[in-house]
């Protein structure tokens, strides 16, 4: 063979073996990682730089999740301060009689204005004046009350029942007034009536 082919082929040779990564020692896979890491933070930088120059609203993102769950609480907040209310109220509800005995109704009116006609349960409580507590274990609920929608406010009368039980004494009408399947709107309290006793039958 003519040394001149010879020497053509040898440089083909060591050309396509240079072409190769051939890893023959710890020092090739050293230097192999330390290439590798740096062109990964090269690519994590650029992206992150591009990010910033493109949308600049991203660099004011919470930074923690403790930060994320804080800033939307206070959303939430925001959102139920400023949500409408289902009905409202002016001034307290007012008794028609200042005495009811166990086991009757009393007739209750109240200057409202329904916002919206749905449907509502009612959780009827009982304010004790003697010591400041809603009489939980004589609260109930009034299912599927229906009210006229009001587009001013206007006189509403209505009667509570007064359970048998309910120890004689000074006492509110404070009920919870809670929508069924209304959207936005929330369960509201109502102001509490006026005071009125009740006396043993």
């Amino acid at each position: 063979m003519p040394n001149d082919l010879k020497d053509e082929e040898e440089i083909i040779d060591h050309w396509r073996k240079g072409r190769r990564f051939n890893v023959r020692n710890t020092r090739d896979w050293m230097d192999l990682i330390v290439k590798t890491v740096a062109v990964g933070a090269m690519v994590v930088t650029s992206t992150v730089f591009a990010a910033r120059t493109l949308a600049p609203d991203w660099a004011n993102m919470p930074k923690t999740l403790a930060q994320l769950s804080v800033e939307v609480s206070a959303l939430r907040q925001q959102i139920e301060t400023q949500a409408p209310q289902l009905i409202e109220y002016k001034g307290s509800i007012i008794t028609a009689y200042p005495v009811v005995a166990q086991g009757n109704d009393i007739t209750l009116t109240s200057v409202q204005r329904l916002n919206v006609g749905c449907s509502t349960n009612i959780n009827v409580r009982f304010f004790d004046h003697s010591d400041n507590t809603i009489v939980e274990r004589h609260s109930y609920i009034l299912t599927d009350v229906k009210t006229p929608v009001s587009r001013q406010f206007a006189p509403y009368s209505f009667r509570v029942f007064i359970p048998s039980d309910l120890a004689p004494g000074t006492y509110s009408y404070l009920p919870e007034i809670i929508p069924v399947d209304c959207g936005i709107y929330r369960p509201i309290i109502a102001p509490m009536s006026f005071p009125f006793e009740v006396t043993q039958r």
